[in-house]
């Protein structure tokens, strides 16, 4: 009986979207460095030569 119920519980949670809330909220927190610099410099937040210097620092120190 206990486990008719957690099917119909896990069922109703597929349904619902929950499990893939989940999975996407845990890859956007799957962000490197690299990823954040290329959000910064699309932003306009950082200059081109930033933008290099910073990428050639990392990939110096990967």
């Amino acid at each position: 009986m206990m486990w008719l119920l957690l099917l119909a519980l896990v069922l109703v949670l597929y349904q619902t979207g929950v499990f893939s809330q989940l999975m996407n909220s845990s890859r956007k927190q799957d962000k490197d460095a690299r990823d954040l610099l290329d959000e910064r410099y699309a932003r306009g937040e950082v200059s081109t030569s930033e933008y290099n210097q910073i990428k050639e620092t990392l990939n110096n120190h990967s």
